[in-house]
């Protein structure tokens, strides 16, 4: 006769079935492996999101770069900031270069943490996508068209709370598995 439900899984017991083999849950290699292969196809699907992300950086930015004016405003108020065109292109390019060679670094000091590296890509890709919006709202606004600015405050917000979601999102990641491993 079985053992009631409530008293199948005491931890305490190390009780023996009628076959004489240990009553307790055995986790199989192939779960491990599982767990592994899943974590590593995160690592390369996040991956080539902040790659893709940051070519579609690049090509908008040479595009915004090809139509923008010799002078450069960057905001009208409370006062007027304006750069030089070039000079735009290389602090742009400092910038992309540097937010994007953080990945190699962060790749570097995680060594096989494959979960804080797949994170960090996916942060380098949402980053990625508020610098896309800032260089859309910066075409816009030397566009010498007239526009409505504000209907560009989504497309800057959105990536916004984006990037705060993705930021937020790792420490919650390792309380959840803090607290469901215990």
């Amino acid at each position: 006769m079985r053992k009631p439900f409530h008293h199948q899984f005491n931890p305490d017991q190390d009780e023996k079935d009628w076959n004489g083999q240990n009553d307790r849950v055995k986790i199989q290699p192939e779960t491990i492996s599982f767990a592994t292969k899943v974590s590593e196809m995160a690592l390369k699907i996040l991956k080539g999101v902040w790659f893709f992300s940051m070519l579609a950086l690049l090509v908008i930015f040479f595009y915004v770069y090809a139509g923008l004016p010799e002078n450069v405003m960057l905001w009208d108020f409370p006062q007027q900031l304006a750069l030089s065109r070039s000079g735009l292109f290389y602090v742009a390019i400092v910038l992309v270069a540097l937010v994007n060679a953080m990945v190699y670094l962060v790749r570097q000091v995680a060594g096989t943490q494959t979960g804080l590296t797949s994170w960090f890509y996916g942060m380098i890709a949402t980053v990625n996508i508020f610098l896309i919006a800032v260089l859309g709202f910066i075409h816009v606004f030397n566009g010498g068209e007239r526009y409505d600015y504000s209907r560009m405050a989504p497309a800057i917000y959105g990536s916004i709370i984006l990037v705060s979601v993705w930021l937020i999102s790792w420490p919650v990641i390792k309380i959840f598995q803090k607290i469901s491993a215990k």
